[in-house]
């Protein structure tokens, strides 16, 4: 498969450079959001766990040690394309993986996806970003950082309907009440999204559709910024007790949380702090299922 290729490529490109050579291995890791965060923007609402500032940290690969014995399982590990050289370059690869199996395209790329779920950023996420060369991770950036391009991968039924909405950005409750649409980490990762449908069958077996690249257009985004200036402002004024899902036309806000045991503090009714479950902000159902058919749909 061609993807299969581009790993070779990738693989043999690295040789080339002199990177396959010697006990030190080049390690693609996952930064920790909070140590990579280079100030406390006041553009964004962000998490306990996800930064949301905007800056674009280096992403110089740490180094690793490799023992001979596991040189070539290390190497395989690592394998991924380079980043796009532009969207056009992006959309080419998305393009290639329809009709492809989750699994088919894990088995090309040496990764155990296993039965892990679509919805979640983790194994079927992590296989896509590298399968397309997203650099991003979980650092305070775009997936394609040198495009400002999220990648979003979205499980659809059969019909293409999402399953359930779609997570954009963890809430930093107390900064809640100073959080403007404009400067905000919600609207720069909704400027540009490659959306990437995982068709699940009845049989549970999982494929990729067509993928699409997204901007909102001005009357999607003066909608998302109303349901913003909204939501955040009940949260200010100490009222995210209140703020129920259903809140918000396209944009609302539910927990957010590892388990049901973590807490963090918000603005309470009579101006002091509360311990609430964290928050994010999630795109309905209706709507991405509205913008993977038509990009400039307007759903009720």
């Amino acid at each position: 498969m061609r993807f299969a290729r581009a790993k070779r490529d990738t693989l043999h490109q690295y040789e080339e450079q002199g990177e396959a050579h010697g006990e030190l291995r080049e390690e693609i890791v996952k930064g920790d959001r909070e140590s990579e965060l280079q100030a406390t923007p006041r553009e964004c609402i962000h998490g306990e766990n996800t930064s949301c500032s905007v800056s674009e940290p280096s992403a110089r690969p740490r180094r690793g040690v490799s023992f001979d014995g596991e040189r070539e399982e290390l190497r395989s590990k690592q394998a991924m394309r380079p980043p796009p050289r532009d969207e056009a370059e992006l959309l080419e690869r998305a393009f290639a993986l329809e009709g492809h199996s989750v699994e088919a395209i894990a088995a090309d790329w040496e990764v155990n996806v296993g039965g892990a779920r679509v919805s979640t950023k983790g194994k079927v996420g992590e296989l896509l970003e590298r399968a397309l060369g997203a650099t991003g991770g979980s650092r305070a950036t775009w997936d394609f950082p040198a495009l400002h391009v999220e990648l979003k991968t979205i499980p659809v039924d059969e019909r293409g309907a999402p399953r359930e909405s779609t997570f954009v950005c963890s809430v930093s409750l107390l900064d809640a009440d100073r959080a403007e649409w404009a400067t905000s980490w919600v609207r720069a990762k909704l400027a540009r999204v490659l959306w990437v449908p995982v068709e699940i069958g009845a049989d549970g077996s999982r494929r990729l559709a067509r993928a699409r690249l997204w901007s909102p257009t001005s009357e999607q985004e003066r909608v998302l910024a109303y349901d913003f200036e909204e939501i955040a402002g009940r949260i200010g004024a100490g009222g995210v007790e209140d703020v129920s899902g259903r809140v918000g036309r396209w944009l609302q806000l539910r927990p957010k949380a590892a388990h049901a045991g973590v807490r963090t503090l918000a603005p309470g009714a009579d101006g002091d702090t509360i311990a609430t479950v964290p928050r994010g902000f999630y795109l309905r159902a209706r709507f991405t299922g509205a913008i993977l058919f038509d990009g400039a749909a307007l759903p009720a």
